[in-house]
């Protein structure tokens, strides 16, 4: 702890502000924002700070104070996307359900891959609902005096041709026969996703693909195989929203980084004893953190760790030979635990450590797509460049993961406001998401080089690639996506000379408006490559 006897600031923000949050976790709210108080006395702008005061405040029941703070870190960039999260929370928390969504949206927008956006947009929704209630509820009902509108109906009622209406009737007649929905994304990404479910979708299929059988349904066999697989589908775009590609490739992270267990485990494990007892202890407990991690418990499974950590120091490369290895899995879990609770400084210190201690191995790549990531949310755009560059040039990467690398690249660069650049790895991320055809990855590489080509002033082109993006958005029946991107298409055909100073005039992405007439159909804040 910091001396609290002296009066004022005797330390740095970033020791203020870790203090403050490990009280905030332990629930010592008072006292946390105690600590956030003398970390903003320092950088009283520092928008981490003000998010995690605004926090701190909304826990304590002073919602006023917390939107003020929510606000203020928006002050500077209005995409600051733990920002526009924390004022949504406020928002919804004092009962403000309708902007809240609208900041929900807005984040979804910007980072389409945190889940707690989408969770945010469903309750927001679910509580305007809940208040208002659902178009179910109103129900028309013909009281009243209708005289004027008996007044309106012609007194003479055409009669339509009889040809005309067995022609209708015909029509009414005639059955679309459904088919299967299409399929999104690459059948790994599928099976990746369905997990055991997988199995009976390809039974599924093979039904479907026996023409006798489909000819014949019988029992309605066709509808109930397509409704099997339209609900399989539905599970399979659910779970891509619950595990976007970042979860599933730390997930895989995970996978590679634990050591192979060599001695069997037994029911109970205890400390101390031989030489083999000492690894299999080390190396179940990196097994709970793992799956501590993977379940969002993330403060135990930080405290796991920590207790890990201090343990394993205590032991010479007699008792753990395989010491370094280990240290380094800690390192990279520990840090991956710190990202998720948005402490990226001290993650940052702890993937460090992991490629310290894991050098030029067979982990390399882990180390550096971990410190991309970090550097990225910590907004140090030319180190990310730097470690997925480096990450590029160890090659071992399929297309899927390139994809992703290089649109990572290309929003790294238009944060840098290198246009030209950005839309170079847009286009690239592009290609390798078409090789492994990856609809979403395809949607937002075209985004990202739409955004580019405005920040040029090249509409044309960037309307066209907007065009494509909203027909995938529309084959996959992403709806949100598809408004986003009609909105901005509708204000690009508004008038091109409008929308040179609408769109470039303010670099920093900042809109004019109050910010409490923001909807989420602002061009700039609509979809963003971030």
């Amino acid at each position: 702890m910091v001396d609290e006897g002296k009066e004022g600031p005797q330390s740095t923000f970033a020791i203020y502000l870790a203090e403050g949050d490990k009280l905030f976790i332990e629930g010592y709210y008072e006292k946390a924002l105690s600590y956030y108080n003398q970390a903003l006395e320092l950088e009283s702008e520092n928008k981490t700070g003000l998010v995690a005061r605004s926090k701190c405040h909304l826990a304590l029941g002073d919602r006023k104070t917390a939107l003020e703070d929510a606000e203020a870190s928006l002050a500077e960039k209005k995409n600051f996307v733990k920002g526009v999260y924390q004022k949504a929370e406020v928002l919804y928390s004092m009962g403000e359900f309708e902007f809240a969504l609208v900041y929900y949206e807005r984040g979804h927008k910007l980072r389409p891959e945190l889940a707690e956006f989408r969770l945010g947009i469903q309750k927001a929704k679910e509580a305007i609902e809940n208040s208002v209630g659902g178009p179910e509820v109103v129900k028309l009902e013909k009281k009243g005096d209708l005289t004027y509108f008996k007044q309106q109906e012609s007194p003479v009622k055409k009669k339509k041709p009889a040809k005309q209406v067995g022609m209708i009737q015909r029509q009414d007649k005639v059955e679309k026969k459904r088919a299967p929905p299409a399929a999104y994304g690459s059948k790994q990404t599928v099976r990746n996703l369905l997990g055991e479910l997988n199995s009976d979708k390809e039974y599924l299929e093979g039904i479907f693909m026996d023409k006798d059988m489909m000819e014949n349904n019988h029992l309605g066999l066709r509808d109930l195989v397509i409704d099997g697989l339209e609900y399989l589908d539905r599970r399979t775009e659910f779970w891509r929203q619950q595990q976007p590609i970042y979860s599933r490739k730390r997930d895989k992270y995970l996978r590679n980084i634990k050591p192979p267990i060599t001695v069997p485990l037994g029911p109970s494990i205890r400390r101390g004893g031989t030489e083999g007892d000492q690894s299999e202890y080390v190396r179940q407990n990196l097994e709970e953190i793992e799956e501590a991690l993977n379940e969002m418990r993330l403060e135990q499974g930080f405290e796991q760790g920590e207790a890990l950590m201090g343990f394993m120091e205590k032991l010479d490369d007699h008792s753990l030979p395989d010491k370094s290895s280990l240290l380094a899995t800690l390192h990279a879990l520990l840090g991956n635990l710190l990202l998720s609770l948005n402490r990226e400084e001290e993650a940052l210190q702890h993937f460090l450590s992991d490629r310290d201690l894991s050098g030029r191995g067979p982990n390399r790549n882990r180390c550096l797509e971990n410190l991309g990531r970090v550097y990225f949310l910590k907004e140090d755009y030319s180190e990310a460049i730097e470690m997925w560059n480096e990450r590029l040039a160890t090659g071992d990467i399929n297309a899927e993961e390139l994809a992703w690398v290089y649109h990572e690249i290309g929003r790294a660069n238009f944060e840098l406001r290198r246009w030209k650049d950005s839309r170079e790895f847009g286009e690239k991320a592009l290609a390798a998401a078409e090789e492994a055809t990856d609809k979403l990855w395809q949607l937002n590489a075209l985004v990202l080089i739409a955004q580019s080509l405005v920040k040029n002033g090249e509409f044309k082109l960037a309307m066209e690639n907007y065009e494509k993006a909203k027909q995938l958005a529309e084959s996959a029946s992403d709806e949100a996506a598809k408004g986003a991107i009609d909105s901005v298409l509708s204000q690009l055909k508004e008038g091109m000379g409008g929308m040179v100073q609408g769109i470039t005039g303010n670099e920093d992405g900042d809109s004019k408006q109050e910010e409490e007439e923001l909807t989420v159909t602002e061009q700039e804040d609509t979809i963003q490559p971030e």
